[in-house]
């Protein structure tokens, strides 16, 4: 009896066991047989808030300055290019960022003058990068003058195509984009080499007639305003402007108030001037609108009422009491048309 007992015993004990393995094999096999969940996103990077909050940094450029302006979380969301006459040219908002910062995913757009109005939108760049900050994808639309995409260009992989509109073809996103093929057996135009510079006199030649203090006797052009600043041109080339007592600029409506005083190194032949050097950039601009005017800021350069600093034509008319020329705005188009008078013929060197 007691054998048939413990018989009986390890028969219980190996039911339970079987119970159990046969458990833990069924479990494992449904923990393989489930799929990996999917992230559906690239963890490396991650969207940002495009919200700016408080007021932007302002940094000072070359061309005019950037504002820089952060988010709630301290993250730089977005970057706008101003010129000297603080007319935006061109805008970066960061969409995606690595764990160390780097932008990963970028939006830039840029403007310019469209039908003589300024600040019309040229053109949107969509970026990607890497964590180098190298584009690894870029789409650029590029706009029309009624301000309607006109020509797609998509850089991806070393490989560039470029698309434009299809009307035949709808979507539910609207017009649709057709590729354009390019005609790979066109050559690139030649470019001439550069011309060697010839080498310059040690001293700038100046024009005597320029030679003098002059004020402003007219101002024309594209903007309203203007009077009153001063010309200082001495025999050793130095150019001197004065715009402490210079009248508001007022373009559309817009208001451009100088202030300041700006040297640089004037040179001169055959009725065309160069502005070889800025010495002393002291030049300030308040610019406004409709809404008031902004602080003062200083700029780069001698302003808009030096002689030689435009990008194309710098000739002048200079007489025994006149003294006429034009400046360009930025993107060198004739901005003021300038008449002098003179006011002393000789200044101390």
């Amino acid at each position: 009896m007691q054998d048939l007992k413990e018989i009986e015993i390890m028969r219980s004990k190996l039911l339970v066991i079987g119970i159990l393995t046969t458990a833990v094999i069924l479990s494992a096999a449904h923990t393989v047989a489930q799929p990996a969940p999917k992230s559906g996103k690239d963890k490396t990077i991650r969207e940002i808030d495009q919200t700016p909050v408080g007021q932007p940094q302002e940094v000072k450029t070359a061309n005019g300055f950037k504002l820089i302006y952060k988010n709630k979380d301290g993250q730089v969301c977005k970057e706008e290019q101003l010129n000297d006459l603080h007319v935006k040219v061109e805008s970066k908002t960061i969409t995606a960022i690595y764990p160390s910062g780097a932008s990963a995913k970028e939006q830039v757009e840029t403007f310019g003058e469209k039908n003589g109005k300024l600040g019309e939108k040229l053109t949107k760049e969509e970026r990607e990068l890497d964590s180098h900050g190298n584009p690894t994808r870029s789409v650029t639309y590029k706009y029309d003058d009624n301000g309607e995409a006109e020509r797609k260009i998509v850089k991806e992989n070393g490989e560039t195509r470029e698309y434009v509109p299809d009307p035949g073809t709808l979507t539910d996103y609207g017009t649709a984009w057709k590729e354009v093929f390019q005609d790979t057996n066109i050559k690139p135009p030649e470019i001439p080499a550069p011309k060697k510079e010839e080498p310059r006199p040690p001293h700038p030649v100046i024009d005597p007639c320029l030679v003098g203090e002059w004020e402003t006797a007219a101002v024309s052009g594209a903007a309203t305003g203007g009077n009153g600043f001063h010309l200082t041109i001495k025999r050793d080339g130095t150019q001197i402007v004065d715009y402490s007592a210079m009248q508001i600029l007022t373009l559309q409506d817009l208001t451009y108030r100088y202030g300041g005083v700006a040297e640089g190194v004037l040179s001169t032949e055959n009725g065309t001037a160069r502005n070889v050097s800025v010495k002393r950039a002291g030049v300030t601009l308040a610019m406004g609108n409709m809404d008031g005017e902004q602080p003062a800021r200083p700029t780069a350069g001698m302003g808009p009422g030096a002689l030689g600093v435009n990008r194309n034509t710098n000739s002048y008319a200079c007489s025994a009491n006149s003294l006429k020329y034009a400046t360009e705005d930025f993107r060198g188009k004739v901005f003021l048309q300038i008449t002098m008078k003179r006011s002393k013929r000789e200044v101390t060197p």
